[in-house]
């Protein structure tokens, strides 16, 4: 501001979340009180990301957006493309004590599924610290061209990474629609020559030791690490230069 008073003078920093909730807070932060006359707040869905052409920017900037999106696990070995889903199961002979309700009930195994989709949550919160120990989950493996889960878009956007790989490489990674809209949508966004900067934690190699941990958990969140290269071979299609930095 003192520095560079021209630059300062002619810049106009736009903060944006999806929730607005989060904005209302984001507002209140001191950080931002000596700048009002350069700050402004929108609500902004990141996958659709929309500016007037009158306010294009030249700069964007984002900080752990693209693990807080919905992902796929996706693993591709020697060409071929899977999805990796949790199936989780409990033992026929499992047994709980409800003592959310008095005199206490014991629920069998077919009770405690009903219970976990079931729409009450504050009871699921008080049991599950006795039904967490009795689920058990494993992977199942499902070629994409079988999965219910991904459009022939996403389909045919895997395929084209798994192209760029090694005959021989086996990866395991996060695959996210929303993306590819989200990087698309800034490209369409920024101004000529405009720049946008991804901070986020994820892994920089397609190959060698396959990544242990897709899924990091923060607090009570839940987080998906990012496969930089994957966001690489995106900007690739895109007349845009791109790099990784560590």
């Amino acid at each position: 501001q003192k520095k560079y008073p021209n630059i300062y003078n002619n810049t106009t920093v736009c903060v944006t979340d999806s929730s607005p909730e989060m904005i209302k807070k984001l507002q209140t932060i001191s950080l931002f009180y000596d700048h009002v006359e350069r700050v402004r707040f929108e609500v902004i869905d990141s996958k659709t990301f929309e500016i007037e052409n009158d306010k294009k920017p030249i700069f964007a900037y984002s900080s752990y957006l693209l693990t807080s999106l919905p992902s796929h696990h996706i693993e591709i070995s020697n060409g071929e493309i899977n999805e990796l889903l949790i199936k989780t199961s409990i033992d026929d002979d499992a047994v709980i004590i409800d003592t959310t309700q008095y005199p206490p009930k014991s629920l069998a195994a077919p009770e405690i599924k009903s219970l976990l989709n079931d729409s009450d949550k504050e009871i699921l919160r008080i049991l599950a610290p006795k039904i967490e120990p009795l689920l058990k989950e494993d992977i199942v493996s499902v070629n994409i061209n079988d999965s219910n889960n991904l459009d022939s878009t996403a389909k045919d956007n895997l395929k084209t990474f798994a192209n760029t790989l090694q005959a021989n490489d086996t990866i395991r990674f996060n695959y996210s629609p929303d993306i590819h809209s989200h990087i698309e949508s800034i490209f369409n966004s920024l101004l000529d020559k405009g720049v946008y900067i991804i901070s986020d934690f994820g892994y920089t190699q397609t190959y060698g030791p396959t990544p242990e941990v897709l899924v990091k958990p923060y607090g009570v969140t839940l987080y998906s690490s990012v496969c930089f290269p994957y966001l690489l071979s995106i900007t690739n299609s895109s007349p845009v230069s791109s790099s990784i930095t560590l």
